[in-house]
């Protein structure tokens, strides 16, 4: 599958969980051609539901599943899954989430 296509079915994956998760807008999307295609998706900032209590977990648990939503699509149109999501969206949920995601629960 080209490399441009998984890119894109990768930002969608980073659109439809920012769109379900209803807690931040997405304000562009851009995919660049290339041998390696490279994508972006720009988001506003967070929509303030129930006060700064009620946000901490709940927005980082939001951004968890946004940062590997773009993962799963892109692994899901390739067929492919291999291992933890890879790149800066796989690290920036391993900080999120504050633990080894490299072990595998058996």
């Amino acid at each position: 599958m080209q490399d441009e296509r998984l890119t894109a079915f990768h930002e969608a994956g980073h659109v439809v969980a920012a769109h379900l998760l209803s807690r931040r807008r997405v304000r562009e999307v851009t995919i660049e051609p290339g041998e390696r295609g490279f994508g972006r998706v720009t988001l506003e900032e967070p929509i303030d539901i129930g006060g700064a209590a009620a946000r901490d977990r709940a927005y980082v648990e939001d951004d968890i599943v946004y940062l590997l939503a773009g993962w799963e699509a892109a692994a899901r149109a390739s067929g492919e899954q291999q291992g933890f999501a890879r790149g800066t969206d796989g690290l920036r949920a391993q900080s999120l989430a504050g633990g080894d995601t490299t072990r595998r629960a058996r």
